[in-house]
């Protein structure tokens, strides 16, 4: 883990730690194997259904994504000791390819401007003002999927007190609901 935290983000080697431990914990309670050595391939097709089973504590079955970032980290956990040569490891890597699921097609980076306009549409006329702040935040602060973490109470900031909402009309009238809703 401590290499892996030299060229990846902390998150990232977290993911990688916690998909580890959970793959050893599934060899403990699931397997009688004893040494990495005697992971075969078996061994990994039980734990691709396993893993395809597994439910978040929300209760809904983990997302393709993790599924691929945890199955892409057994292949390279087998790949390394592999390649360095450890007297445990097998001589195969028993994670094939084709184990990983194929990566989704990934969301555009922008919308043109029809689309756009169909996505301010929607939001417009949902009953559902949280929709209808997310999507007036985003359009008219720049923000983009994954930057709601700088959001706090409604308001994206740059820095500490710092709003960055564009101050139009419907961006007012829509953070003005959210706010009276929410108290």
């Amino acid at each position: 883990m401590r290499q892996l935290g030299t060229f990846l983000a902390p998150g990232s080697v977290t993911a990688a730690e916690n998909a580890l431990r959970q793959f050893a914990r599934w060899l403990v309670t699931e397997t009688q194997i004893t040494a990495i050595s005697d992971v075969g391939r078996d061994d990994i097709e039980d734990y691709k259904v396993w893993l395809a089973g597994k439910r978040r504590s929300a209760g809904q079955v983990i997302s393709r994504e993790t599924h691929r970032q945890r199955m892409r980290t057994v292949r390279q956990f087998f790949e390394r000791i592999i390649e360095w040569d450890w007297p445990d490891a097998p001589p195969r890597n028993p994670v094939i390819a084709g184990d990983i699921p194929k990566k989704p097609e990934p969301l555009p980076k922008f919308l043109d401007d029809r689309d756009a306009a169909r996505l301010m549409a929607a939001a417009r006329a949902s009953t559902d003002p949280r929709d209808r702040l997310v999507v007036e935040l985003l359009a008219r602060t720049g923000m983009f999927s994954g930057g709601e973490d700088r959001c706090k109470r409604g308001v994206a900031t740059d820095s500490p007190g710092r709003a960055m909402i564009n101050d139009s009309p419907s961006s007012r009238e829509v953070l003005h609901t959210w706010q009276v809703r929410t108290g």
